[in-house]
């Protein structure tokens, strides 16, 4: 699998700083671009604190497939 994008993001730049204790959600949205070519995908995100030690690793896989158009028939 070839790396195909990247993305570097200061979470206190999106929410207060220190976050507290305990569960919290953190939305974000990628659209890419209309060439990526169909196939499987892996996305890992990595959190660290402010010295750059990892905190938390998340990676999860999701593939890119091209639709059908849809046929009309004219009566």
């Amino acid at each position: 699998m070839s790396h195909v994008h990247n993305e570097n993001h200061d979470l206190c730049k999106e929410t207060t700083c220190p976050v507290s204790i305990g569960d919290f959600v953190l939305s974000h949205a990628v659209e890419l671009p209309g060439i990526a070519p169909p196939g499987s995908y892996a996305l890992r995100m990595t959190m660290e604190d402010g010295n750059k030690k990892q905190l938390t690793c998340i990676t999860f896989d999701f593939s890119i497939s091209f639709v059908a158009p849809q046929t009309l028939s004219y009566i």
